[in-house]
């Protein structure tokens, strides 16, 4: 990614790219706050705000995944125009229609209503990417992806108590029009994000690598072939993914036509559970080679990535309409708390990346993980707002200051081999089951169960903080790991 680094004035290149991220972020904040309000408002059931910000986290998996393959036919700069274009057009579309498929498509396409779970959306591998070429040590690393974390959640947060302020000025009931006032904010908040962009120098495609001499070729091959029965490992994972899928899918058939509405409410997380089960099982075997162990334990801290989103995802995205259902509290107060929400998970962020080793940062992680536990099983059992609202604020805290220093530290392991096809597949697959939780935890909260979702959370979230600390123990000497090239593995580490 060195090409995309102009070396003329790298401080003017890392300022305007974390001004896009704040200015993005606001954006995301204010509709994260508002969204699921307006369409209740508009008269949306419970699971159709789910299913479309669950559509929305699909949209933005299966960019994500895609980023290196983008990035590569457009370039860093032209990527992020194309997207910020296109979340232009959708903040303008909410502005200005109620049509149920226009809105729809407009919180899908820019990700309006879940703040893409304060990762930056399908536009952050790249960005981070583009960031990460000036990671000149692990420090460095630390000090750059610390502060656009920072930037980042204070977006979030300002954007979220830029919210607040149709309150203000109408009261507390201020009606679809002051929803509408703050998609126009978003919408100047975009156009400010391609002024930005266009400003920025470098960004261009970077030009496709000479080929590589026949016996180089050859001997990457054999060392591939050498990976005894690998074919077939891979054929039975396949096999194995397939049959969960249809298994759950004859399950869910057969309790709907039972009338089971109740039990019905578990299949996602059962598909989600066997789905992970039957895409890593394999994980947990003994290696045979020291080529699999590096691979299995890159997939392990993987999972406890998106376990970890899970939990990012049920507690940031959907909060708003948890809040109202239970406390029946107004839009401005909702965002007031979402707000300090994201700027205090921008505080933690940015205390965390200050930590002067790895095992340190590893430490900070997993300890703020477990406190995080802690808090998801206590607040849906608080009974006034606002106790709740401070627990909401410490959680989010826990649950999202992190991730500054979880990219910094993924950034610092060894390289690896490219992923096999159908290693990206599980990846998607394993992803976009994630996504669909704000659609879950909506409909839970819908038939009146407030507590569940939050244990089912905590539970994700203690699977996730185990299998990291599980993961980075295997690696041992955690302090004399070297980074890897920016340019190799950013794209890959900032995209989880």
């Amino acid at each position: 990614m060195s090409s995309s680094a102009p070396n003329k004035n790298p401080r003017t290149v890392i300022r305007l790219l974390q001004t896009v991220t704040l200015l993005r972020s606001m954006g995301q904040g204010a509709a994260l706050a508002v969204t699921s309000l307006y369409l209740n408002e508009l008269g949306w059931s419970g699971a159709a705000i789910g299913a479309v910000i669950a559509g929305a986290g699909i949209f933005r998996a299966v960019l994500s995944v895609l980023a290196s393959e983008i990035n590569a036919l457009l370039g860093p700069k032209r990527y992020l125009l194309v997207y910020e274009s296109l979340s232009l057009l959708a903040a303008i579309l909410a502005a200005a229609t109620s049509v149920s498929w226009l809105l729809a498509a407009a919180v899908i396409m820019a990700g309006l209503g879940s703040g893409h779970s304060g990762s930056g959306g399908p536009a952050a591998p790249i960005e981070r990417a583009w960031l990460g070429a000036y990671a000149r040590d692990k420090q460095r690393a630390r000090e750059l992806f610390g502060s656009n974390a920072l930037f980042g959640y204070a977006g979030l947060g300002s954007g979220a108590l830029l919210a607040c302020l149709p309150a203000l000025f109408y009261g507390t009931s201020e009606g679809t029009g002051s929803f509408r006032l703050i998609y126009v904010c978003t919408a100047i908040l975009t156009v400010a994000c391609l002024y930005c962009l266009f400003r920025l120098q470098g960004g261009a495609r970077k030009p496709k690598p000479a080929a590589e001499p026949a016996e180089a070729d050859s001997k990457r091959l054999g060392e591939a072939a050498a990976e005894s029965g690998k074919p077939r490992r891979e054929g039975s994972k396949l096999i194995t993914l397939l049959s969960g899928i249809v298994i759950i899918v004859v399950l869910s058939g057969l309790l709907r036509s039972a009338g089971l509405r109740e039990l019905s409410l578990f299949i996602p997380v059962l598909f989600f559970l066997l789905l992970l089960a039957s895409v890593n099982y394999r994980l947990f075997r003994k290696p045979r080679t020291e080529r699999e162990a590096n691979g299995r334990t890159q997939e392990i801290k993987l999972m406890a990535s998106v376990l970890g989103g899970v939990t990012a995802t049920m507690t940031s995205t959907v909060s708003a309409y948890w809040f109202t259902v239970r406390y029946g509290v107004s839009p401005g107060m909702i965002g007031a708390v979402m707000g300090a929400s994201f700027l205090s998970a921008a505080l933690v962020s940015r205390l965390t990346s200050r930590g002067s080793s790895r095992t340190s940062a590893l430490r900070t992680i997993i300890g703020l993980q477990s406190a995080a536990i802690v808090l998801l099983l206590v607040l849906p059992w608080v009974a006034s707002f606002p106790p709740a609202a401070i627990i909401e604020i410490c959680c989010t805290a826990c649950c999202l200051g992190t991730r500054g220093s979880r990219t910094a530290v993924m950034m610092e392991d060894r390289g690896k081999a490219p992923r096999t096809l159908l290693a990206r597949l599980n990846l998607l697959v394993v992803r976009l089951s994630a996504v669909t939780w704000p659609g879950v935890f909506v409909a839970f909260v819908a038939r009146g169960h407030a507590v569940l979702p939050f244990c089912l959370a905590a539970v994700f979230q203690a699977i996730a903080a185990i299998l990291f600390g599980f993961a980075y123990r295997r690696e041992g000497r955690p302090d004399m790991a070297a980074p890897a090239s920016p340019a190799s593995s950013t794209i890959e580490s900032a995209s989880r």
